[in-house]
Protein backbone atom coordinates (compact mmCIF):
# COMPACT_ATOMS: atom_id res chain seq x y z
CA UNK A 1 0.00 0.00 0.00
CA UNK A 2 0.96 3.68 -1.12
CA UNK A 3 2.05 5.99 1.54
CA UNK A 4 -1.12 8.22 0.08
CA UNK A 5 -3.28 5.18 0.26
CA UNK A 6 -2.32 5.02 3.84
CA UNK A 7 -3.00 8.76 4.73
CA UNK A 8 -5.95 8.80 2.74
CA UNK A 9 -7.24 5.61 5.16
CA UNK A 10 -5.63 7.05 8.34
CA UNK A 11 -8.01 10.21 7.41
CA UNK A 12 -10.97 8.84 6.58
CA UNK A 13 -10.57 6.50 10.09
CA UNK A 14 -9.97 9.72 11.65
CA UNK A 15 -13.10 11.73 9.86
CA UNK A 16 -15.19 9.02 11.27
CA UNK A 17 -14.24 8.75 14.67
CA UNK A 18 -14.50 12.83 14.80
CA UNK A 19 -17.68 12.45 13.91
CA UNK A 20 -18.89 9.74 16.25
CA UNK A 21 -17.14 10.64 19.57
CA UNK A 22 -20.03 12.17 21.64
CA UNK A 23 -18.20 15.89 22.45
CA UNK A 24 -17.22 16.04 25.97
CA UNK A 25 -15.61 19.54 27.22
CA UNK A 26 -12.61 17.06 29.32
CA UNK A 27 -11.18 15.81 25.67
CA UNK A 28 -12.04 18.70 23.17
CA UNK A 29 -8.72 19.76 23.12
CA UNK A 30 -7.76 16.23 21.61
CA UNK A 31 -10.54 16.79 19.17
CA UNK A 32 -9.34 20.14 17.91
CA UNK A 33 -5.57 18.75 17.42
CA UNK A 34 -7.62 15.55 15.47
CA UNK A 35 -9.16 18.26 12.86
CA UNK A 36 -5.97 19.98 13.25
CA UNK A 37 -4.19 17.01 11.64
CA UNK A 38 -6.35 15.54 10.03
CA UNK A 39 -6.90 19.38 7.55
CA UNK A 40 -3.43 19.03 7.52
CA UNK A 41 -3.57 15.31 5.96
CA UNK A 42 -6.24 17.05 3.48
CA UNK A 43 -4.03 19.50 2.53
CA UNK A 44 -1.03 17.05 1.66
CA UNK A 45 -3.23 14.83 -0.41
CA UNK A 46 -4.75 18.19 -2.23
CA UNK A 47 -0.63 19.44 -3.10
CA UNK A 48 -0.02 15.57 -3.78
CA UNK A 49 -2.92 15.27 -6.24
CA UNK A 50 -2.27 18.44 -7.80
CA UNK A 51 1.43 17.90 -8.32
CA UNK A 52 0.85 14.34 -9.79
CA UNK A 53 -2.12 16.48 -12.08
CA UNK A 54 0.78 18.97 -13.20
CA UNK A 55 3.43 17.08 -13.70
CA UNK A 56 1.26 14.63 -15.81
CA UNK A 57 -0.36 17.66 -18.11
CA UNK A 58 2.99 19.73 -18.79
CA UNK A 59 4.96 16.05 -19.70
CA UNK A 60 3.72 16.63 -23.51
CA UNK A 61 3.88 20.34 -23.28
CA UNK A 62 8.02 19.43 -22.14
CA UNK A 63 8.71 17.20 -24.94
CA UNK A 64 8.70 19.89 -27.35
CA UNK A 65 10.99 21.92 -25.33
CA UNK A 66 14.90 21.20 -26.12
CA UNK A 67 16.08 19.35 -23.72
CA UNK A 68 12.55 18.16 -22.25
CA UNK A 69 11.71 15.38 -21.00
CA UNK A 70 12.19 13.14 -24.09
CA UNK A 71 15.69 13.61 -23.59
CA UNK A 72 16.31 14.80 -27.67
CA UNK A 73 18.66 18.30 -27.31
CA UNK A 74 17.91 21.09 -30.04
CA UNK A 75 19.86 22.46 -32.28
Amino acid sequence: MALRDTLKQLLEAAQRFEVKTPQYKRIESERQALREAMTHAQLVLSVQESVKMSDKGSEGSLRSIPGGRSGKKGK
